[in-house]
């Protein structure tokens, strides 16, 4: 027996321990959590296991044909955000794809704002309301406050 490859299997069987206690101290199921790997326009693929918390997508007929947009929100197993857009065009060959990990809800949302020019788009917000009633740690951030 290769013990190399004994000990790399039984770090995997503590690591998925340890990701699933950290779960259900956030409230997450971690019988739900799975792995995912998110496709990236110009870098690399992002690949990490977790819960999807928030989706909405928008489908319109434009002037140039059928287009859409579908935004993802995600928690890591290590409570990071994960923010994914996706946006197609059936004129175009290719549709667009982006999704960044962040460790704060306030970098997740300026990601999405920087990502549709300084606002929160409607796909955006609807994706992340859902993600705000979902994600009780995210509660708060449903809302702008100020002082």
């Amino acid at each position: 027996m290769n013990t190399r490859r004994g000990v790399i299997a039984g770090n995997d069987v503590v690591r998925k321990a340890v990701e699933k206690e950290r779960a259900v101290e956030r409230g997450l199921d971690p019988d739900f959590e799975e792995e995912h790997v998110l496709e990236r326009d110009g870098d690399l693929p992002l690949r990490f296991w977790g819960d999807k918390i928030g989706t909405a997508s928008h489908t319109r007929d434009g002037r140039r044909g059928e287009c859409g947009t579908e935004v993802n929100i995600y928690v890591t197993s290590s409570g990071k955000l994960v923010t994914e857009v996706f946006q197609w065009n059936v004129e175009k060959s290719r549709p667009r794809r982006k999704a960044q990990a962040h460790s704060t809800p306030s970098e997740a949302l300026a990601w999405l704002k920087q990502d549709a020019n300084g606002v929160l788009g409607t796909t955006s917000k609807e994706a992340w309301l859902k993600a705000c009633e979902t994600y009780e740690p995210l509660a708060e951030f449903a809302t702008e406050k100020i002082d």
